[in-house]
Formats: structure tokens, C-alpha cells, sequence
């Protein structure tokens, strides 16, 4: 009888406990769990504050566009200069319509823009590029994204590229005249197509070539989306 009334006692106590468990709460303080201590005091943890990132990231991206704009921006370039440089490049390297023009562009959708620093050119493979002008090859060779490429000096501070080519005909050293063939038509390098990438420079500043040769005007094309 007594281990009977012993065992329910201990019964009793058990629930008694677990019931001020369960219903009563501690009057000490209570330990905030670590993860969500590290997600509302992020400085605790040395993270700086996202919107302040965010910000800093923003400026950095102006002042880069900003940079971009002025190294290409043609406007500061005299009318007798372009004058004289369209005298002087009287030749179309290769007939055919404009694919990518000067300027900024998107590649791939969703892509930040890039600053394109010449025209391409559409034509098929193999197709012959003149030189737009007479001078002297300072350059003919492979050169990292632009592949295939060659550049003559003009004179004046005046210089054309002409890259994305399979193969060039003239080395550095050469003095060209206008309209000789100077190369074909390729894909080499970073390119979207066969083209010939175009760059007209004027004291080693990228202008838009069209501020020196003629093309039809390039349809419109639909925007694509970009990262905001």
C-alpha cells in the first residue's frame, strides 16, 4: 500500500513539473538563438548594410558610364579634323550593310552594356577588306578578342582597324594604297558573326565611323531587356 501511494506521488510530481513547463514561462532572461541573432544584428558581424552596398555599387557604375562616354565622345573633335579624315578614307573597306553600330550595346539579353568602339559590318566569309585609305601597316596579327586584325596608320594622328578577319595579306611595314586588299572577311576572335569590326581613331580615340564614311541608316532594332 505505502509503494502504491509512493508511486503516485512521484506521478503527480512528474505531471507538475511538466505542466509549469509547458504553461509557465521562466522569469530570467532567455537566450536568443544564434541565427536569428546574426540575421537582425548584422554589424555584430562586420556585414556592411546592403542598401548602403547597393549605393556604393551604383556610383561605381555611373562613374565607369561617365568615363566611357568622354573617352568616346566625338563632339570635342574639330569639323576640319573629320574634314580631312574623310579625305583621306574615301574607300568602304567591305560593301555591306551596318549589323552593330557605335556606341553602347546589350550582347546577350539581361547583359550590363558594353561600349562598342567601332561598326560591324556584315559580308560573307572570305569576302576581300580593302583599305579605306593609303598608309602604313603598323600592325597585321592575331590581337586577343579582335582575332585577326590590322592597322594602318594614315598620318595626322589618323588610323583604321580592321579586325574579326581569317587572314590578313599585309605584315607591319607596309605601306598600302587606298582601296588594296588588305585581308578577308573572317570569325576570330569575340565576335557575334562573320563581320568586319570597323574602328576609325583619331589620335588614338575611337569616333563613331560614320562620322567619316556614308552608310544607309540601320533599321531600328527592339531593345533588349537589361540588368537594372
Amino acid at each position: 500500500m505505502y509503494l502504491r501511494l509512493y508511486t503516485w506521488g512521484l506521478l503527480l510530481l512528474a505531471s507538475a513539473l511538466l505542466v509549469q513547463a509547458l504553461f509557465f514561462e521562466s522569469d530570467g532572461p532567455k537566450a536568443e538563438p544564434e541565427p536569428l541573432r546574426a540575421l537582425s544584428q548584422p554589424e555584430e558581424f562586420g556585414l556592411k548594410d546592403l542598401s548602403t552596398a547597393l549605393m556604393e555599387a551604383k556610383d561605381v557604375a555611373g562613374e565607369a558610364k561617365a568615363a566611357a562616354a568622354e573617352t568616346y565622345d566625338a563632339s570635342g573633335i574639330a569639323a576640319s579634323i573629320l574634314l580631312a579624315a574623310a579625305e583621306k578614307l574615301r574607300i568602304v573597306p567591305v560593301d555591306g550593310p551596318i549589323s552593330s553600330e557605335f556606341g553602347s550595346r546589350v550582347l546577350i539579353s539581361f547583359s550590363r552594356p558594353r561600349m562598342h568602339s567601332g561598326v560591324d559590318i556584315k559580308a560573307r566569309r572570305g569576302t576581300p577588306v580593302k583599305a579605306a585609305g593609303a598608309g602604313t601597316v603598323v600592325f597585321a596579327g592575331r590581337n586577343g578578342t579582335y582575332g585577326v586584325m590590322v592597322k594602318i596608320d594614315h598620318g595626322d594622328n589618323l588610323s583604321t582597324c580592321y579586325a574579326h578577319m581569317d587572314k590578313s595579306l599585309v605584315k607591319a611595314g607596309d605601306v598600302v594604297e587606298a582601296g588594296q586588299e588588305i585581308g578577308v572577311v573572317g570569325k576570330t576572335g569575340k565576335t557575334t558573326g562573320v563581320n568586319l569590326h570597323l574602328e576609325v581613331r583619331i589620335n588614338n580615340k575611337c569616333i563613331d565611323p560614320r562620322l567619316v564614311f556614308t552608310w544607309p541608316p540601320s533599321p531600328p532594332r527592339k531593345p533588349k531587356p537589361q540588368l537594372p
